[in-house]
């Protein structure tokens, strides 16, 4: 996957904020932060997904609360280092955060949709915070 590519994926998925920040109080000082990543172009995206199951929420949650840990692991690191060293550092990151969610058995286009669904809609957006302080 191309860098332009992998960057359109990673948008939403950084548009994760809204759940992550429900989910612990530094977590949105820390999302804060970690949008540094130049955005894509606007492309048209799906519309949010209106019937999510519980178990797709499950893999969801448990997929940002990875993807959480990725990025609290990665920022103070980029924020610190050299502009040359903070891009390569951020694809490495990247390329976790998109291996995570993959790992639990999501595409990145699967949990960007739940992302968009949850931030569209609070009560989703609840239970997926119940779920992730679980």
């Amino acid at each position: 996957m191309n860098r332009t590519a992998q960057t359109a994926l990673m948008a939403p998925l950084m548009a994760t904020a809204m759940v992550v920040a429900l989910a612990g109080p530094t977590a949105a000082r820390d999302l804060a932060q970690a949008q540094t990543q130049p955005q894509a172009a606007p492309q048209t995206a799906p519309a949010p997904m209106t019937n999510v199951s519980d178990q797709q929420l499950e893999t969801f949650a448990a997929a940002a609360t990875e993807v959480q840990t990725i990025r609290q692991k990665w920022q103070p690191r980029v924020s610190e280092a050299a502009p040359e060293q903070a891009e390569t550092m951020k694809q490495q990151a990247t390329e976790e955060m998109v291996g995570a969610v993959k790992q639990q058995g999501m595409s990145v286009e699967e949990f960007n949709q739940i992302s968009r669904a949850a931030q569209a809609d609070p009560q989703l957006r609840e239970r997926i915070v119940a779920m992730m302080r679980q």
